[in-house]
C-alpha cells in the first residue's frame, strides 16, 4: 500500500473481495508476473509457472486466436437484423462466454447478480445453471449452426437429471443444487431440446430410455399443476408451463413409438390431449382472457393476473397465431402491460409484478415495480411474424435495448430519466446484465425471420391440435390431480401409482363394476370408467384396490 508495507494483515478471507500484495525484488527493467489459482498452493504455483514458461506474448496470441476462431453468424441473420448483425455477433459470442470452461455444457444464466450493488445475500445470484435458460441457449446455438455447443448443453442436462426424472430449479457448476423447487416447464424443455437435436440430425445417441422417458414419467406423475411457473414466485396451472409440457409429452410419445412402446405412447398422448383440451378452462376467464395462473382444475377462474404466457401455446403449434382467444387476450395484455420506450415497445411480465426498481429508482429489495423484459419483446415479435406481419420494428427495439458492449439486460428502465442513478428510459436497469435468455431469444427471432419458418413448432402437436378434427378426450385423474368434476360426454381415465383395479358405481353402490388397470410401462397403471353416457348433474363414485388392499377412501365426481 502507500506505506510500502502491508499494514492490515488478516488470517482469513471473509465476505467481499480478497486482495493480494507482494514485494518484487527488481528495481528496474521489464518483468512478467503470472498469478495462478487452484485448490492447493502447489497447484496454484504450477499454474503460474506454466504460464511464465509460455510467456505473455504467447498467451496473448493464443487468447486472440481463440476469439478469432469463434464461429461467424449465418449471413442470413445479419440481413434480417436492423444493425447489420452487430447484436447477433455479440449475442453469439456472449452465449459462448456463458459456458464454464471446466464443466462442459454448463451455461450459466448470467455472469452477474441482479442489483449487485445492494444485493449481497448470496441467494439471488444468476451464475447458476437453470434448465430453462440452458435449453434456450442451446437451441439458439443450434439454430446459429453450433451443434457441438448444443450437444454439450444436452449432455450436461443428462448428467444432472435426478433419479426421479426431474431437474432441480437451478444448480452450481458442479451440480450442487441451489434452489430446489420444481418448475414443470424445466422438466419439459429438455425433452423438447432432444427433439430439436433429433430433427436437426445431430443426436449422437438415442436419449429416449435414459432421459426422455424418465422426464415424461415425471410430468404425467406430478402435473398438470406446477410448484412454480417460469417467473419462479408462484405456482398453479400456467399456460406457458402447460404448453411446454403438452408439446413435450407429444414428443415423448413419438420417441416411445419409435422404440416400439406403443402402450406408453398412447398414454402420453392421452394425457397431452386432456391437458390441451382443458387449457382454456383452467387458465382463462369466462370472457376468454388468458391469465398468468389458474388455481382450481374444477372451476374456471373468475379473474386473474393478465400475462402474455399463452403465447407459448402458439410457439409450439398448439394454437394458431390468429386464434380468437389469443388475439382477444393480446388486447388485454397490451392495455395493461405494454410500455412505449424510445427504442420501441416492450412488455412487463404480469399485472402485480414487484420485481424491479421502486418508483424513485431505488434498487429492488424484495419489493418494487416490475419493469419491461426484452425477452417478452422477442416473444411478441415471433407472434407478429407468425401472423404474417413485419417484425422489423421489434427487432430494432431489441437492438436498442442493448447496453454497453451490446449486452441485453433482464429488464429495461421505463420511468423518467434519472442520471444520478444511471437510469435512462429503454436502457438496462439494475437487473442482471447480460442475460443469456434475452440474447438467445434475439438470435432465435432472427433465425425465424431468416428461415421464414418456426423451428420451435412441434409438428406432430400442430397436426394433432390445430389441423386435425376437434377432440373430446378422456379426463385423466391422478393422486396429484384429484378432480371432482368432469364434462358430460367424456370418459374418465384413472391413473394409479401401482398395479390394481378400479371399483366404480353409477348408482351409489347398489351395483358396481371392476376394471383391471393396464400397465402403461411408465410406472403408472390406468383404467377407464365409461361415464360418458351420464347426464349433467349426475354423480358417480369409485375407489381402487391394490395387491396390498383397498385405497381406503371413495372418490366422487360430478358430471357438468
Amino acid at each position: 500500500d502507500g506505506d510500502g508495507r502491508l499494514t492490515y494483515p488478516y488470517d482469513h478471507a471473509g465476505p467481499g473481495n480478497a486482495s493480494v500484495g507482494a514485494e518484487i525484488g527488481i528495481r528496474a527493467g521489464s518483468l512478467q508476473i503470472a498469478i495462478g489459482f487452484a485448490h492447493t498452493r502447489a497447484d496454484a504455483e504450477e499454474v503460474a509457472r506454466v504460464a511464465l514458461q509460455k510467456g505473455a506474448g504467447s498467451v496473448r496470441q493464443a487468447f486472440e486466436r481463440a476469439w478469432r476462431s469463434q464461429p461467424e453468424i449465418p449471413p442470413a441473420l445479419a440481413k434480417v437484423s436492423g444493425d447489420e448483425g452487430m447484436l447477433a455477433r455479440a449475442s453469439l459470442a456472449l452465449l459462448h462466454c456463458l459456458e464454464d470452461k471446466s464443466h462442459a455444457g454448463a451455461f450459466v444464466a448470467a455472469p452477474a447478480a441482479p442489483w449487485g450493488e445492494t444485493n449481497h445475500d448470496g441467494n439471488h445470484i444468476y451464475h447458476l445453471v437453470w434448465p430453462r435458460d440452458l435449453c434456450r441457449i442451446a437451441t439458439a446455438l443450434l439454430d446459429a449452426g453450433d451443434t457441438e455447443a448444443a450437444l454439450r448443453a444436452f449432455r450436461h442436462l443428462q448428467n444432472h437429471q435426478r433419479p426421479d426424472g426431474g431437474w432441480y430449479q437451478n444448480w452450481f457448476l458442479d451440480g450442487t443444487p441451489h434452489w430446489t423447487s420444481i418448475e414443470l416447464d424445466q422438466v419439459a424443455l429438455p425433452i423438447l431440446l432432444a427433439w430439436r437435436l433429433g430433427v436437426a440430425g445431430c443426436l449422437d445417441h438415442d436419449p429416449y430410455s435414459t432421459m426422455v422417458r424418465p422426464a415424461a414419467q415425471y410430468i404425467i406423475r406430478e402435473g398438470p399443476v406446477t410448484q412454480l411457473d417460469r417467473w419462479e414466485d408462484l405456482g398453479g396451472l400456467s399456460p406457458s408451463t402447460l404448453a411446454a409440457c403438452i408439446a413435450a409429452l407429444i414428443v415423448a410419445a413419438e420417441f416411445a413409438s419409435d422404440a416400439g412402446e406403443h402402450v406408453a405412447a398412447s398414454h402420453l398422448r392421452t394425457v397431452a390431449d386432456y391437458w390441451n383440451d382443458r387449457v382454456e378452462t383452467w387458465c382463462s376467464t369466462p370472457d376468454g382472457q388468458y391469465v398468468r395462473l389458474g388455481t382450481d382444475p374444477d372451476h374456471r377462474p373468475a379473474q386473474g393476473s393478465i400475462a402474455p404466457e399463452f403465447l407459448e401455446l402458439v410457439r409450439y403449434g398448439l394454437r394458431r397465431p390468429k386464434d380468437d382467444r389469443v388475439l382477444r387476450s393480446l388486447r388485454g395484455v397490451d392495455a395493461q402491460l405494454k410500455v412505449t420506450l424510445p427504442s420501441g415497445p416492450s412488455w412487463r411480465r404480469f399485472v402485480g409484478d414487484v420485481y424491479g426498481e421502486h418508483e424513485d429508482g431505488s434498487p429492488w429489495n424484495g419489493d418494487g415495480i416490475g419493469r419491461p423484459w426484452p425477452v417478452l419483446t422477442g416473444e411478441r415479435a415471433r407472434h407478429f411474424f407468425a401472423m404474417g406481419l413485419s417484425a422489423a420494428e421489434l427487432v430494432r427495439s431489441l437492438e436498442g435495448f442493448a447496453g454497453q458492449g451490446l449486452m441485453l439486460p433482464e429488464q429495461v428502465w421505463d420511468g423518467p430519466e434519472m442520471p444520478h442513478l444511471g437510469l435512462q428510459p429503454g436502457r438496462p436497469n439494475g437487473s442482471a446484465t447480460p442475460l443469456g435468455w434475452a440474447h438467445a431469444e434475439y438470435l432465435e427471432l432472427l433465425v425465424t425471420i431468416a428461415l421464414a419458418g418456426f423451428p420451435d413448432i412441434v409438428m406432430p402437436a400442430r397436426r394433432r391440435y390445430t389441423e386435425g378434427t376437434a377432440q373430446a378426450p378422456a379426463f385423466v385423474w391422478s393422486h396429484k390431480h384429484q378432480i371432482t368434476r368432469i364434462a358430460s360426454g367424456r370418459r374418465l381415465r384413472v391413473q394409479l401409482p401401482r398395479p390394481g383395479a378400479v371399483h366404480y358405481t353409477f348408482d351409489e353402490w347398489e351395483s358396481y363394476t371392476d376394471v383391471e388397470a393396464i400397465d402403461t410401462t411408465l410406472g403408472v397403471w390406468v383404467a377407464e370408467i365409461p361415464c360418458n353416457h351420464l347426464l349433467p348433474g349426475r354423480d358417480f363414485s369409485w375407489t381402487a384396490h391394490y395387491v396390498t388392499g383397498w385405497e381406503g377412501k371413495n372418490f366422487t365426481l360430478t358430471v357438468d
